[in-house]
Parts: C-alpha cells; sequence; structure tokens
C-alpha cells in the first residue's frame, strides 16, 4: 500500500477508519475516512447449514463470520461457549467463514467434542450472500473476538440486521461500537471475559434486545446507502478541487 502511494502520488486517499489513516505515511495528501458500504443481504428463505441442527430451547443463538482461525479467535469462541453453557445458560452458536488453514477445521472439531459442544455449534463453512442474511436473521448475537483486524464488514452487517456484538476493541473496531450501549467489548485473548460477555447476554435478553437495537439504529444512520454515497461525493469534489 505504502509503495502504490508513493508511485501515484494521489491527490486524495480514502480509507475505511481512522485507524486505518493514521497508518498512512501520507504526508499533506488529503485522507477521508469512508466505512465500508453495507450489503443488502436477501434472504432467500432456504435453511443455512447448521440453522434446522438447534431445537427452539436455547437461550440465545451466536453467528460467528470471519475466517475460521487464530486472528479471528474461533477458537476462543468455542472455549467461551462451552465455559458459559457450563455456567448454566443454553446458548448455541454457527461459525462460518472458511479455515485459515488445513488442519483449522479438525483443531476447532477436537475442541467442540473435548468440550462437548456437539450439540451447541456448527461450523457451517463458507456461506453465500443469501445464506448469511438467513444466518443473521436467526442468530440474537454477532460474536468476533479478533486479536488483529481492520473494519470487519460482516460486524456492520450484524449491526445493520439488529444483532447485538461481542467484539475486542482492536484496529478500525473501537470506531463503530461503543461498549454497553451498541456492543459488549472484551479484551483481546480474554477467554473469561469473553464467556462472561456470552453468559451476560444469554440470560439477559432485555440488555440483548436493547443492544441489538441500538446497533441497528447506529448501522442506518451511519452506514447507510445513503450517507456512504454522500461521503463519496464529498471524497471526489475535493480530489478534483486538489488536482486542479
Amino acid at each position: 500500500m505504502i509503495a502504490v502511494l508513493k508511485r501515484m502520488r494521489p491527490h486524495c486517499v480514502v480509507v475505511p477508519s481512522s485507524n486505518a489513516a493514521e497508518a498512512l505515511p501520507v504526508g499533506s495528501v488529503s485522507v477521508s475516512v469512508i466505512p465500508n458500504p453495507i450489503r443488502m443481504l436477501e434472504d432467500s428463505g432456504m435453511a443455512t447449514q447448521g440453522m434446522e441442527f438447534f431445537d427452539e430451547s436455547a437461550d440465545c443463538r451466536l453467528a460467528f463470520v470471519g475466517d475460521i482461525g487464530e486472528r479471528k479467535g474461533s477458537l476462543r469462541v468455542l472455549q467461551a461457549l462451552a465455559d458459559a453453557n457450563e455456567r448454566g445458560c443454553n446458548a448455541v452458536a454457527v461459525l462460518a467463514g472458511r479455515a485459515e488453514n488445513p488442519n483449522v477445521r479438525s483443531e476447532h472439531e477436537r475442541m467442540i467434542v473435548d468440550r462437548g459442544l456437539q450439540d451447541a455449534v456448527v461450523l457451517a463453512g463458507t456461506l453465500q450472500p443469501a445464506e448469511l442474511a438467513r444466518l443473521y436473521d436467526w442468530a440474537d448475537i454477532f460474536i468476533l473476538p479478533s486479536s488483529q483486524e481492520g473494519v470487519p464488514l460482516a460486524l456492520l452487517e450484524a449491526m445493520a440486521r439488529g444483532l447485538a456484538p461481542i467484539v475486542t476493541p482492536v484496529g478500525g473496531i473501537p470506531e463503530f461500537v461503543a461498549d454497553q450501549s451498541t456492543a459488549i467489548i472484551v479484551p483481546p485473548l480474554d477467554v473469561s471475559a469473553l464467556s462472561a460477555a456470552i453468559f451476560e447476554l444469554a440470560t439477559d435478553a432485555e440488555k440483548r434486545i436493547r443492544i441489538g437495537k441500538a446497533a441497528q439504529e447506529y448501522a442506518a444512520t451511519t452506514l447507510g446507502p445513503d450517507r456512504i454515497a454522500s461521503l463519496w461525493a464529498v471524497a471526489y469534489r475535493d480530489a478534483a478541487g486538489e488536482a486542479s
């Protein structure tokens, strides 16, 4: 990225977060922060793999969407979910995404068996947009305990669908959520805090619904297509002015 900027010598650079902007050594070049647009996912009406696996007795339903592996924290999701259920809640989860490497899926499958999560977790693999829409509408909570991030589009999509997020304050995430208001924020790599957050939202439906609604309202007003289009229009005008 830096080499490209030096070669192109642009008049304006657009990045999806202030965190990304701070990492750019662009000097006097104009930098615009424009969040990634949210895809308008349409529900196909077809069941997403794994969702039909669970009955209606669960206290809450979690969706993890991202690469399965260390960076996104999917193993920590399994550990924290098992700990929360051992404390007395009854939560289930679908983990959707591609494995970071060939060994990752078997590693997750072993943990599912070791922690007794066979009736609580499904590894759904990569989902198509219509399946993702169905997953978001099925779930109550979006969980993404990443150790490294940019601005995860899946988080923004889940907020737009009204899910209560459990996330970590890494990369650009803190720019889009507020702890206890539009999300529950836990420290990276902290399985205990992650488990406590799952347990809290699984057993407090009122708080879970309140956070989900606040997240949805934020996404609608801040990340909606009309606002993103207007930000791009301003960036184009600024770039044209710099170039003239």
